[in-house]
């Protein structure tokens, strides 16, 4: 495929900037999803990617509406996708309890390369206090829906939205290349004060301690 051309460069450079004012970040991968999908349809598809992530906090709460998300797109080692959206759970229970969430973005960069059930494995064992029943329960739920699992309620067809979603976007946000300064995928990527709250709470020295890097926010 070649590259984007000049309009297509064009919208995605406005679009994100829009993203980022309105937002707080901007969306890597743009680029590629209007060039496989075409503007009209890509833009379309985003948005109602946008509709079903509105949906699932709503039915299921912001953070855990993310996490599962983040999950859906770990599953399908897309590191944009999944530490960005678990950042924004984690993000959201500190705001919500002022609780350390016990599943953290530097978590799923260590399980990027670790297999599928090994990671829920791990994951189910940091949501064990009873607290996280409701979160396990349904990380276990995406895991099976993902494997072939038939929905039996309405929380398992939203699930199965959910893995069907992140299936598609991630075929366009999977890259060869480390994004070392994801952000939180939420709209509390705009709040400065929040992270650095969060940051210091999590980590104590305002750093995202990684093996092998010290990935500092922008």
């Amino acid at each position: 495929m070649s590259g984007p051309s000049l309009p297509l460069r064009a919208m995605v450079e406005l679009a994100n900037f829009i993203g980022r004012r309105t937002e707080g970040y901007a969306v890597p991968f743009l680029a590629t999803v209007l060039q496989e999908h075409g503007i009209l349809d890509g833009m379309s598809r985003l948005n109602a990617l946008a509709g079903l992530m509105t949906a699932a906090e709503q039915d299921l709460g912001e953070r855990d509406a993310h996490l599962l998300v983040g999950f859906a797109s770990l599953f399908n080692a897309c590191e944009f996708c999944s530490v960005g959206h678990v950042y924004a759970a984690a993000l959201a229970e500190f705001d919500e309890t002022g609780g350390v969430f016990p599943i953290d973005e530097a978590d799923v960069r260590r399980w990027l390369d670790k297999r599928d059930h090994e990671v829920l494995g791990e994951a189910e064992a940091r949501l064990a206090p009873k607290r996280y029943a409701d979160s396990r329960r349904w990380l276990r739920r995406l895991y099976e829906l993902k494997s072939g699992d038939a929905a039996t309620d309405s929380v398992d067809r939203l699930l199965v939205r959910i893995v069907a979603a992140y299936d598609w976007l991630n075929f366009c946000s999977v890259t060869p290349d480390d994004e070392e300064h994801v952000p939180p995928l939420s709209k509390r990527a705009k709040d400065t004060k929040l992270i650095e709250r969060y940051r210091a709470a999590r980590h104590g020295d305002g750093a995202f301690s990684i093996p092998g890097k010290k990935l500092e926010l922008r």
